[in-house]
Order: C-alpha cells, then structure tokens, then sequence
C-alpha cells in the first residue's frame, strides 16, 4: 500500500491516510501523517479526501490549525464533484455564513437538496427544516 502511495495512486493515498488515522494496518495512530496522506489523495481531486481536508481544517484535527476559508475550499472541491457531505458542509456554512461565505439560505438551501438526494439523512432534515 505504502509503495503504491508513494507512487501517487490516489486510492493508496487515501487508504493510507485511513490507516494512519484510525491506527490500522500495522501502522501507529498518527492524524498529521494521516492529514499528509489525504492532502496528497485531495490534491489529486480525491473527494473524500478533499471532505476530509474540510473537517481538519474547520475542527482543527491532524495538527492543522482552525481556518474556515480553507475548509470552505476544499469542501468545495468535494461537493462540486458530488460528494453528499460535502454538499451538506457547504449547505451549514452558507446557512451561518462561516468562511469566506457570506451567510445565503436560499444556497444552503440548494446544497442540502443536492445532498438529501443522494440519501443523506441529516442534510434532508435541514432542507426541510430550511424550506419551510
């Protein structure tokens, strides 16, 4: 797994990311060798990874320090592609208006029906709760 990572497979990256923060696969728990990991898998359009980047960057996880317009960006990238909790983490920051967003309801509105169409259950109860 390791050489295939190394050799830029982007599946690799992000399963090595996974082991590296869930301490799997006879590696040690160790989230900023995880965040490295993810960072390389998102970079490469990743959108899992890129979902994840989002989470570290707005919960200041794996090392990394608190920056919204960061995880607005990658959450970006990830929900652009259709990934659902992406486009229900883009749906709460312009609901709040978190990041570089500037706080619009009918947008987060149209994020959580992205999402909620693909099954996800919390995105679905506030698009309801947003459309009403």
């Amino acid at each position: 797994l390791r050489k295939a990572a190394e050799q830029g497979h982007v599946d690799a990256l992000w399963h090595l990311g996974e082991y590296c923060w869930n301490g799997r696969g006879g590696l040690a728990k160790d989230e900023r060798a995880a965040v490295e990991w993810y960072r390389k898998a998102a970079e490469q359009g990743h959108a899992e990874s890129q979902n994840i980047m989002g989470l570290c960057y707005e919960f200041e996880l794996g090392g990394l320090v608190k920056n919204e317009y960061v995880a607005v960006e990658w959450y970006r990238k990830a929900a652009l592609q259709g990934h659902a909790a992406a486009q229900h983490n883009m749906g709460l920051f312009c609901y709040f208006g978190q990041g570089e967003l500037i706080k619009d309801t009918n947008e987060a509105i149209e994020w959580f029906r992205k999402a909620a169409e693909q099954g996800h259950a919390l995105a679905k109860r506030n698009f309801e709760e947003c459309s009403k």
